[in-house]
């Protein structure tokens, strides 16, 4: 069973940012941008998670005994813990006795916390210019027990994802035998990844339209849905080209699509779905769904938009990633520092 610290640590380092992402940690300051949007982050997850499981918690900001955010909780009625983080800024590794700093801050947690379960030392700084001071921490304490370093552009991900995201994925190691979740997957269960995203846009067109029909000539020019596909086809091409010896004969539907162009894709893409997921009006070129096979997508979609308000762009990545979909996902509107 996933516990608590099992979905923290996991989220630390769900996902590596790129490199030069983690220059714009020059200039958020460590109390009055980092430890807020850490704790924010924290508790988004402890949310995410109380969805799911009994779990009584509290975070607290920025303290005297060595950590910066200390996330209190129990599972059970005796069983209280702590986890901490312990932050460092691009201003703070610019310091001149920052490392002995940092060594004390981290020994005061550990002897001053409480039921103290983990310490993790976020480098929020430029990955590029702190490259060697990143691999010294990274190696001072790589043995240390009870301590992670994370690491720029771990962090970055990790402070910029938005909470849809993050509950997404709580929700992903929680409930991965979801029966609506499941479902879903079932329902959506065609060759082409890109057709799955097509069906997923066109439930979502449906929702937010009156009748509940989108048209063919509506799906085919859609501006968000052709930059995921052309994402989606770089993403695959660029798969492909660096691990050809994974790939056979087996996979010449693969290798199809990521020749082909956005255009040829959706149109191939169409009469995939109206084989099996929506029914085709040829004489007015609208689709409708076949909505007892559909429900669980309509479900899910419908409960991403009212529980966040995601927007018909930000909807169609957040279930994707919820139903194991490959695609490019929608970046966090949150840019730290301003």
């Amino acid at each position: 069973m996933q516990t608590v610290a099992d979905i923290i640590d996991r989220l630390t380092r769900f996902e590596r940012s790129p490199r030069l992402r983690t220059r714009a940690f020059r200039h958020p300051k460590h109390n009055a941008d980092l430890c807020p949007r850490m704790q924010h982050q924290v508790e988004v997850i402890l949310r995410g998670f109380g969805k799911h499981r009994s779990v009584v918690y509290d975070t607290q900001g920025v303290r005297d005994d060595g950590a910066d955010v200390v996330l209190g909780y129990r599972e059970s009625e005796q069983d209280r813990r702590h986890i901490c983080f312990q932050l460092k800024s691009f201003d703070d590794l610019e310091g001149h006795r920052w490392l002995n700093t940092l060594k004390a801050q981290r020994d005061d947690a550990m002897t001053r916390v409480r039921d103290l379960e983990h310490l993790y030392i976020v480098l929020c700084t430029d990955q590029t210019v702190h490259r060697d001071k990143i691999r010294q921490v990274s190696a001072t304490y790589r043995d240390a027990p009870k301590t992670t370093v994370i690491e720029a552009q771990y962090a970055w991900t990790l402070l910029t994802l938005p909470e849809y995201r993050l509950d997404v994925h709580v929700t992903r190691m929680l409930d991965a035998d979801d029966t609506v979740i499941r479902d879903a997957v079932a329902a959506l269960e065609v060759t082409s990844p890109t057709a799955k995203i097509l069906a997923i846009q066109a439930v979502v067109e449906v929702l937010f339209s009156y009748p509940n029909r989108v048209t063919v000539e509506k799906l085919q020019h859609i501006p968000h849905l052709r930059r995921l596909y052309a994402d989606v086809l770089e993403a695959l091409r660029t798969q492909l080209a660096g691990e050809p010896e994974q790939y056979d004969d087996s996979d010449a539907d693969l290798v199809n699509l990521v020749s082909s162009n956005v255009d040829d894709t959706l149109a191939s893409d169409l009469i995939v779905i109206t084989q099996t997921l929506f029914s085709l009006d040829e004489r007015t070129g609208t689709l409708a769904p076949e909505v007892a096979q559909l429900m669980p997508v309509f479900a899910i979609a419908t409960d991403a938009i009212a529980r966040y308000g995601l927007t018909r762009e930000q909807v169609v990545p957040y279930m994707a990633e919820l139903l194991d979909v490959p695609a490019p996902l929608a970046p966090s509107e949150w840019e730290i520092g301003g």
